[in-house]
């Protein structure tokens, strides 16, 4: 009889320690969950990751046109000054220019800013397992 109360309490011990190791087996997950999920550094990240891809995309496109607009030989004295018709070298220039920036270019910067995306991509791991030990120690 006593052999049995005896094996009836070490069973109960090792369900008591079962149900504790399971409630701070949950209880980390669920820490590590709520760390990951409000951790200012891991959100900074994704956006720093956003960023840099939206950099890239916008680096293979050719830079916006530009409207010049100008005038030569505008007389300021003598008989003509400021008067745009009675001289015959007043030239008026209106006009659209387009800087070209080769593809071959544009392609290299976009590379190194994909690669640069990456590395912060790769970052993110290593907050994640600082975070995770964090977590654990607190």
């Amino acid at each position: 009889m006593t052999l049995r109360l005896q094996q009836a309490g070490y069973a109960l011990t090792w369900l008591f320690g079962c149900a504790i190791f399971t409630a701070r087996a949950t209880t980390l997950d669920q820490t590590l969950a709520a760390a990951k999920q409000y951790s200012a550094e891991i959100s900074a990240n994704n956006h720093q990751v956003n960023a840099l891809n939206n950099m890239a995309d916008s680096a293979m496109q050719l830079p916006d046109p530009k409207l010049k607009v100008g005038i030569d030989n505008f007389p300021v004295s003598g008989a003509n000054a400021h008067r745009f018709t009675r001289s015959d070298m007043t030239m008026q220039r209106v006009g659209i220019m387009q800087d070209y920036v080769s593809s071959t270019k544009r392609e290299r910067e976009s590379d190194a800013i994909r690669a640069e995306a990456r590395k912060a991509e790769a970052n993110q791991d290593v907050i994640r397992a600082g975070l995770q030990r964090e977590a654990s120690l607190a």
